[in-house]
């Protein structure tokens, strides 16, 4: 139980562990480098950076560790921001540096760590939790009985211990989240299989630059397809239960690779016969290119899955069967 006396559920004592031992990992990292500083001693102005950043993360993942015991809502954004930027770094020193990165059983053991972390304060019970807020939007009806009365409404912050203010959301606001949550759920997906092209190439993508090209080459041959991805995700989970992780997880699993090899198999059979024309090729390019690759689309449908799954309440509104435990006021 926290200071409130609020029962912590299993995800947030999750998110508790994982950055504990994120905190754990960076100040034994700069412990070491402090201990082994007589070996840089001929190169120490080059190390000083890294040694300084190292302390520096140090400390803010310790703070934020504490802020995260405490319930505290500024706990939880300095560690998601502190998680999020050794999750860039890391980013970056795979582009410039894949092989060696990979070839480092130790420094992947890691970064693993900060990945997990991020992702559990990203899950919508820790976030709801350490925010103090609930995005789960009710439908609220007003006196009468004509449609010109009912309107969707999003759960506001409580102003008093009763309940929320509902907000009422019109067509078009509605229409702009579902708008937003598609191009998010596009741009996820592009990016990560552009990720894992650029390692696959190691040295050849041609580091930072090589990976922008990658992106906008992904975004270019790749919105279509994973706009498939997107739509084809979304009703599988509206049909499997939307408020279930997992059926996301398996979902975007399953879809990535099945929709690159059919689409990649359909294109095939298409140029053969001549009846492909130059909308189609285009649209069906990305697949075709990764038609030999196909494992690589498996990260993809997984980040991509997560990401929809925690943006979902927020674009199509609350699925069926989720608890409320806030009541709208009398």
């Amino acid at each position: 139980m926290d200071s409130d006396g609020n029962t912590r559920s299993r995800w947030v004592q999750a998110a508790l562990v994982l950055q504990g031992a994120v905190f754990l990992i960076a100040a034994w990292s700069s412990l070491n480098l402090l201990i082994s500083w007589p070996r840089y001693a001929q190169g120490a102005v080059p190390m000083l950076p890294v040694i300084m950043r190292s302390i520096v993360e140090a400390v803010a993942l310790g703070i934020g560790f504490a802020g995260l015991w405490r319930s505290k809502s500024w706990g939880w954004i300095l560690a998601f921001l502190t998680d999020a930027i050794m999750c860039l770094l890391t980013f970056s020193n795979l582009i410039q540096y894949s092989m060696l990165m990979l070839r480092n059983p130790r420094w992947l053991a890691f970064s693993i760590w900060d990945f997990a972390a991020i992702a559990v304060l990203l899950h919508r019970p820790v976030r709801t939790y350490f925010l103090g807020k609930t995005d789960l939007p009710q439908r609220v009806t007003g006196q009468g009985t004509g449609h010109d009365v009912k309107a969707r409404a999003y759960l506001g912050p409580a102003s008093s211990p009763r309940g929320v203010e509902p907000i009422e959301v019109n067509w078009i606001e509605r229409c702009m989240h579902v708008f937003l949550y598609f191009i998010a759920a596009v741009s996820v997906t592009c990016v990560v299989t552009s990720l894992s092209v650029a390692l696959l190439l190691g040295q050849k993508a041609g580091g930072g630059r090589g990976f922008l090209f990658l992106v906008v080459l992904g975004f270019m041959i790749g919105s279509g397809p994973c706009f498939v991805f997107a739509l084809l995700l979304t009703r599988a989970a509206r049909i499997f239960g939307t408020s279930r992780l997992g059926v996301w997880l398996v979902a975007g699993v399953l879809l990535a690779p099945s929709l690159t090899l059919g689409m990649g198999e359909l294109v095939s059979k298409m140029a053969a016969s001549q009846q492909a024309g130059a909308i189609v090729g285009a649209f069906f390019t990305g697949p075709l290119w990764l038609f030999q690759v196909w494992w690589l689309t498996i990260p993809a449908g997984l980040i991509g899955a997560f990401v929809c799954f925690q943006i979902f309440t927020w674009g199509f509104g609350e699925p069926r069967g989720t608890p409320r435990p806030l009541h709208l006021q009398n």
